[in-house]
This record gives C-alpha cells, structure tokens and sequence, in this order.
C-alpha cells in the first residue's frame, strides 16, 4: 500500500493532539543532548571568561551586567541540567506532562545568557558568538511553533542591537549579519514545524487506518487491545454480538449486499451502545464494551438492538435477525476481561444452538 502526504498549508499549523505527542517526543530526544551541550557551555565560559580581562566598566549598563554575569551562567546551568534529568525520567516513564514548561523555562535561559554573555563580549570588543551560538543551539535542537519561536528571536536580537548601539555603537556589517541570522533561524524554525504538522497528520493517519475498520466505521481489534485495560476496576457490560445467517446474504444476493448488512448493522448497534464501545472482531462478529452501565439498562440494549435490525429493510430485503451474548460484572485485573471476553463468546454460541435470533448472557 502506497502513502501519499496530503501538502500541508501554511495556513493549517493545528496542533492535533496527534502532533503535540510528536513535538514533546521529539523535544525530550534532542532535549537531552542539547542540554547536556549547553550545560558544558555554560561550565566553560565560567572558566574562561569569569573575569572577563580588558573589559571597560565605564557605562552602568555593563557595570550590572558584569557585577552578575554569575546569574545568567547559573540560570542557564540550571535550565540544561533540569532538561537533562526531565528528559531522562520521561523517556522512561513514558510522560511528557512538564515537558512545554521545560523547553520554556530552557529556550529563555538559552536567550538571556546569550543575550547576558554577548553584550560583555561586545563590550571587549569580539564578536557576539555567544548570542548566535545559544540561538542556533535553541531554535534548531528544539521544535517550537513558528509565533513563539519568530517573537523570541526578534525581542532578543533586537534588544542585543539597540543595547549595542547605546553602549558602544553598532557596525552596518553586523546589524546585517543579526539581521540575516534571525531571519535563517526563523526559516529553520517554521520548516521544522511544518514537518512534525505533517509528520503528525501522518501518524494520526496510520492510527485511524489501523485502529478503525474500513468498511465499517467501527474500532479495531488494535484498538481493542489499546483500550483493554481501561475496563479494569469497574463494572462492564460485555456484549458479542453475530448477524445469523450472514453467509446466505452473501451467497444469494452478493457480497456488495453483505457489506450493506454489515454497515446497517454496524450503525444500529453504535446508536444505541455508542462509537467508542463498539469493535468490529472479525466477519460479521461485533464487540461492545460497556463501562459503568446498569446491569438491567444494558439488557435493555441489547434487546433493542435486536428489535431495531429485525425491522430493517435493505433494498427490499428484510428478516434480518442476530444473536447476542452478554456478560456483566465487575473487573478487578485483565485476566477477568479476559474470562469476560470468553464468556461473552460462549452466550453468543448457546444463542445460535438455541434457534438464533436470541439474547443468552450471564451476571458475574
């Protein structure tokens, strides 16, 4: 099977929750290594340039800014080794519920001691490496929405700039190398974003095709299996649900005939029980489970979905009729879904060697 990615629009960056997961995922990977980069960075500069030999501290501005240059490689510091620990312990807990806060709190240690550390290389008359160096370390190690990341950087490198002119003056060569380097960054920034968009509508594209069936519309045995353990510790209504007779539909009037059985079918039982409690198990078998519904409510349901495909009419045809098998009790573990899965199964064959078209279940 072929995939083809849809082109995705300038105008179409919604953050599905399919591409939050990718971002965070993405950010917790390359988080750790940019973070351990920083972290020695930071560690470095304190060695080399705590002194800061020839500067001139004649303008109050540098005189601050010098007097606690301490707190911007702190700041970073701090900002790198927490991302690292954070990254560690969500790669292996498989959670990421801090992690905006995290890049958040990194992306403006990274700016400030970029903007921090510059100015007093300015001041000593070198090049402002350091703002370029934290801002490409930032903006291309970390995926970042293309607003957030375009405001960022035009707040930090303007305010580097007119910081500049006023201490000191400001050659054209290097405003426009600011000028060049913010806009590169902003580039990098929105086409990175737009390829985990993309990559995003793609993953949720592969869960849909796999945890819903095609013809149906119903959920999967995948998605079955995801959703299993949530019936744990709670009372369940476990229902497996049969068209009697369906391969006589498929042999008398064909089998474009039988999948409009299937969807009709499909579409009473997910009206009454709901989408999200139905999957489609194989052939014209169904499973609803059913979470936190009364015993009697339940039954009820049942016999209605029962009564409703007996009175369908499909392209003249009619006499429709299904057998259902029920369980319902309270789960304490997933071997009990699992004896409840079973159970359900065996009703549903005692209401076919009964005379079909019948309800058989079972109060645990």
């Amino acid at each position: 099977m072929i995939m083809i990615r849809k082109k995705t629009s300038l105008n179409s960056f919604e953050e599905s929750s399919y591409v939050r997961e990718l971002i965070d995922e993405s950010n917790i990977r390359t988080g750790f290594f940019v973070a351990v980069l920083t972290m020695g960075y930071a560690i470095f500069l304190s060695m080399a340039y705590f002194s800061y030999q020839g500067i001139r501290l004649d303008y109050p501005l540098i005189q601050y800014l010098f007097q606690y240059r301490w707190v911007a490689h702190a700041f970073l510091f701090a900002a790198s080794l927490w991302f690292v620990v954070y990254s560690v312990i969500s790669y292996f807990k498989k959670k990421t519920s801090l992690v905006r806060i995290s890049v958040c709190f990194y992306v403006l240690s990274c700016c400030y001691f970029g903007l921090h550390t510059s100015l007093l290389e300015y001041q000593m008359g070198q090049q402002p490496i350091t703002l370029f160096l934290m801002q490409t370390i930032a903006f291309c190690g970390i995926c970042m929405h293309p607003a957030h990341s375009f405001l960022l950087l035009f707040v930090i490198n303007s305010c580097f700039y007119f910081l500049a002119v006023i201490i000191s003056g400001i050659s054209f060569l290097l405003a426009t190398k600011i000028f060049l380097f913010t806009l590169a960054l902003c580039v990098i920034s929105l086409v990175r974003y737009w390829d985990a968009v993309a990559a995003g509508r793609d993953r949720e594209n592969l869960y849909k095709m796999s945890a819903y069936d095609a013809l149906t519309g119903a959920q999967s045995r995948y998605a079955l299996r995801n959703h299993f353990n949530q019936g744990i510790g709670c009372k369940v209504g476990m229902a497996t649900l049969d068209i009697d007779i369906f391969k006589q539909y498929n042999d008398q009037y064909g089998h474009e005939f039988g999948d409009k059985v299937l969807k009709t079918f499909c579409n009473i039982v997910t009206d009454y029980f709901g989408k999200d409690a139905v999957y489609r198990i194989g052939g014209d078998e169904f499973l609803v489970v059913q979470r936190d519904m009364d015993a009697q409510a339940f039954i009820h349901v049942c016999e209605n979905v029962n009564k409703k495909f007996a009175e369908t009419r499909i392209d003249d045809v009619q006499g429709f009729a299904c057998s259902i098998g029920y369980v319902i009790g309270k789960t304490k573990s997933a071997e009990d879904l699992r004896n409840f899965f079973r159970l359900s199964d065996k009703k549903l064959y005692e209401a076919k060697e009964t005379g079909r078209n019948r309800i058989c279940g079972i109060e645990v």
